[in-house]
């Protein structure tokens, strides 16, 4: 922490507050998160990705909404900005994180979204080459295939979160399940969510 830090990294190292993240992700690991809800602190900072709709309604079982979504899929919010608009429209205390990579895109598909919800959109600069903004603060810029969930957890990683706990995070198909995505063709955009072996896109 310095004083010259940048005010949205210091937004979101106060919103995290050393609080344990529980990140989730709609793989097939994330049926077993409602075994768990009881073991995760009470206090623990609730974050999805991208497709968000699924794993909410496991945590809504115990009257627990996301405090944080993080996305930068352009495909993404093209697909389904509306969801993000209505994120940012609840009256939780709750922050969407982007990257300036994905700006553009959410400025074109939700005009006025970025100026209406400033204070409840946190900007990182994370895709290598991406133009710089003074709304962003840095988090890398080392080429490589980088996974947006990796962006993601170094954007919290630089807000001072040092326990995070990921569910969801995986491949394949679990034992009784015939599909490697978590919930049902409503919680996708319309044609995104197809029946195994393609899933989703």
């Amino acid at each position: 922490l310095t004083k010259n830090e940048h005010p949205k990294l210091k937004q979101l190292r106060e919103f995290i507050a050393g609080r344990t993240v529980c990140f989730q992700i709609p793989g097939p690991s994330i049926v077993h998160l409602s075994e768990y809800l009881d073991a995760i602190p009470r206090d623990v900072v609730w974050m999805g990705h991208n497709f968000f709709r699924s794993t909410e309604k496991i945590t809504e079982k115990i009257g627990k909404r996301l405090d944080l979504v993080y996305v930068s899929c352009v495909q993404t919010i093209k697909a389904q900005s509306e969801v993000y608009r209505e994120f940012l429209e609840r009256e939780d205390d709750n922050l969407l994180l982007t990257t300036t990579g994905a700006l553009s895109t959410l400025e074109e598909q939700e005009p006025g979204l970025l100026k209406k919800f400033s204070k409840k959109i946190i900007i990182a600069r994370c895709e290598p080459g991406s133009p710089e903004s003074k709304r962003a603060f840095e988090v890398v810029q080392f080429p490589g295939p980088w996974f947006s969930f990796v962006f993601a957890t170094l954007t919290i990683m630089k807000a001072g979160a040092n326990r995070i706990v990921f569910f969801g995070l995986d491949g394949g198909l679990l034992e009784g399940y015939s599909q490697w995505y978590h919930g049902s063709a409503e919680d996708y955009p319309r044609g995104w969510f197809r029946p195994e072996p393609s899933g989703y896109d």
